[in-house]
């Protein structure tokens, strides 16, 4: 004789369920696997969390985010240098927070942030966010109702459009009516 489960013993099963879930969850980032990080505000044409324009990456944030997945050394001109955390070498993909280096008064100092979900698997990485909680994958009519103030451009590549703002430093790429990069930089320099 074969015994149906009872209503107790299925709702037993789902809080069970849940509670696994949850302790996963906390082990993943016990473990790791997401990455914490202290501050995860993006401030318009000056800073990513901890990463600010015109300074180097600071020592300790690669403790948090992790050793990046791809390192370039600045050279003598601005923009030669780059640092990738969740990229793919030699293959186009960026990764989710990458730095351009060289601003032109230090080798090691950042000159434009990008965060971008091209290739990313989102759930691992830190959720970086506006002060009008502008992130990755907001849908475009929140960047609009948040940024009235924008520029619609042509996009690129896998940035069908650019919501930019060059006189506050930031830009926003959209696809599939979302948020796929946002690029932070120097006021009154585009993009």
């Amino acid at each position: 004789m074969i015994r149906r489960p009872t209503a107790v013993l299925l709702a037993a099963l789902t809080l069970t369920s849940a509670s696994m879930m949850i302790t996963a969850v906390d082990t993943a980032q016990a473990a790791g696997w997401v990455r914490k990080v202290a501050n995860v505000l993006i401030v318009p044409g000056r800073s990513v969390g901890a990463i600010a324009l015109g300074r180097p990456v600071p020592a300790w944030f690669y403790n948090q985010m992790g050793r990046p997945s791809i390192v370039t050394k600045a050279g003598a001109q601005v923009n030669t240098g780059f640092i990738s955390w969740g990229g793919v070498p030699n293959s186009g993909i960026a990764g989710l927070l990458a730095v351009s280096l060289n601003d032109g008064a230090g080798r090691e100092n950042v000159s434009e942030i990008i965060l971008s979900t091209i290739e990313q698997d989102l759930r691992q990485w830190p959720v970086f966010k506006t002060k009008e909680g502008i992130q990755l994958e907001s849908p475009f009519a929140w960047v609009r109702r948040a940024y009235p103030d924008g520029k619609e451009t042509q996009g690129g590549m896998d940035v069908e459009k650019w919501w930019e703002l060059p006189a506050r430093g930031i830009s926003f790429g959209i696809s599939d009516g979302e948020v796929i990069e946002i690029n932070v930089y120097p006021p009154g320099r585009r993009r």
